[in-house]
């Protein structure tokens, strides 16, 4: 049995959908420019498709997050938002996530989270925005702290 029989197909899609709605939330608070983006896009698709726990479960959500299949998906239902929406247009996703999180046991709920925040922080060390001197803005780790905080919100 795959670890994606264990979930219905709005848990599921909740859950590969995670990452990019954060990468989402995360572009929302950078001042990256053009190829600050695509090194912050590029760094975020890494991450995603290389994740620090090797359990069934995040390889399988891995997996299915970084196809181009959840991509399409997701930006066939919400476009392509502009910067100032990008923040409203990630956040109900992220709270959909979170209920799905919520009902797994805490190990793998613990893991989850920490695969969309590992893919988010890989967005926030990928490019100092312009004008700072600290690779992860202050902005950007309000933004990781709210990601974090949204999906244990459950």
């Amino acid at each position: 049995m795959s670890e994606r029989d264990r979930f219905d197909d709005d848990s599921w899609r909740s859950l590969a959908e995670a990452p990019y709605f954060a990468v989402m939330a995360m572009l929302s608070t950078g001042n990256a420019g053009p190829i600050g983006l695509f090194k912050e896009v590029r760094a975020a698709g890494k991450a995603t498709k290389h994740p620090k726990d090797g359990s069934a479960l995040i390889r399988e959500l891995s997996a299915a997050a970084g196809s181009s299949k959840v991509q399409r998906e997701v930006q066939g239902r919400v476009g392509s938002p502009s910067k100032d929406e990008m923040l409203p247009t990630a956040m109900p996703g992220l709270h959909a996530a979170a209920k799905t999180i919520a009902t797994l046991p805490p190990d793998e709920a613990d893991a989850v989270v920490g695969f969309v925040v590992d893919v988010s922080r890989a967005v926030a060390e990928a490019v100092a925005d312009k004008g700072e001197s600290e690779k992860v803005s202050a902005a950007e780790e309000d933004m990781l702290q709210t990601i974090e905080n949204t999906l244990r919100s459950g």
